[in-house]
């Protein structure tokens, strides 16, 4: 009887052992998950900090673009001007002719400047909602991840407890 009350306490012992490096296994799991959730957060406090400098990269952008549309309209006002004043005197009309064709070119610059800056304002918010969904999608499956981990380790805190009461009423 004697015997047979100490094997069930071995095996108890042995079991409790085993249960309670479940625990620390699992533990060790959240805090690892843990830490790579705080990577994931640097992570994503960087691209939020990179979504910030290219936002306000668009809007200094956006900036250009509207004073480059001011040159145009400026341009294109001078443009007038010259024609108005070509019509009125032939004399100098070969270099007026010279710097009409001077502002044109400047006008096809700035409008391929423009369309440069506008494709690059779209590849820079296609970049930025693929970051976005890249982050939501790690976000969840950390999320996920742990909530698992917190199950397991839940319900096996309360195996060790049962096997306690066990014991301890044994």
């Amino acid at each position: 009887m004697e015997t047979e009350q100490r094997e069930k306490q071995e095996l108890n012992q042995v079991h409790q052992t085993n249960l309670n490096e479940q625990k620390t296994f699992y533990q060790q799991q959240i805090e690892a998950k843990d830490n790579q959730l705080r990577t994931h957060e640097q992570t994503i406090t960087q691209l939020t900090r990179q979504t910030e400098t290219q936002q306000t990269n668009i809007i200094n952008l956006t900036q250009q673009n509207q004073r480059s549309a001011e040159t145009i309209r400026t341009n294109a006002q001078r443009i007038t001007q010259l024609e108005e004043y070509l019509r009125t005197s032939q004399a100098d009309q070969q270099t007026k002719q010279t710097t009409i064709n001077q502002l044109n070119q400047d006008k096809v610059n700035l409008q391929q400047q423009i369309t440069n800056l506008t494709t690059i304002q779209t590849e820079n918010t296609r970049k930025l909602t693929e970051q976005e969904e890249t982050l939501t999608n790690l976000n969840q499956t950390l999320t996920r991840q742990r909530t698992v981990l917190e199950r397991l380790l839940t319900n096996r805190e309360e195996e060790l407890a049962e096997i306690e009461r066990e014991v301890s009423h044994g």
